[in-house]
């Protein structure tokens, strides 16, 4: 499988240097992180500016976390998005 952002959730397989979307807002409703392989591994999404959106540290092998994020406000990202750290696993971003 390959990342993939053409339906919703977007599919994240990789760290990227470029933006997954600039000049709309796009509200994250959940972020899924799955198949992590290890304790200590990193998962992060950022804006264009580098403000971290998302955040998180896996615990240990086959580590799964889903954030919902009932006041979307707060991540609304207008400049663009972009996974900076995907150290293993991938990614779901339910947006909306």
């Amino acid at each position: 499988m390959a990342t993939s952002l053409l339906q919703n959730p977007w599919k994240i397989e990789s760290a990227t240097l470029f933006s997954l979307c600039t000049g709309m807002y796009v509200r994250i409703k959940q972020v899924r992180w799955e198949e992590a392989t290890t304790a200590g591994h990193v998962a992060e999404l950022v804006d264009d500016s580098s403000n971290i959106v998302w955040r998180s540290v896996a615990s240990g092998s086959n580590y799964v976390e889903s954030d919902l994020h009932h006041n979307e406000v707060h991540v609304a990202v207008p400049v663009g998005l972009r996974a900076s750290t995907l150290q293993s696993g991938r990614l779901f971003v339910t947006y909306g």
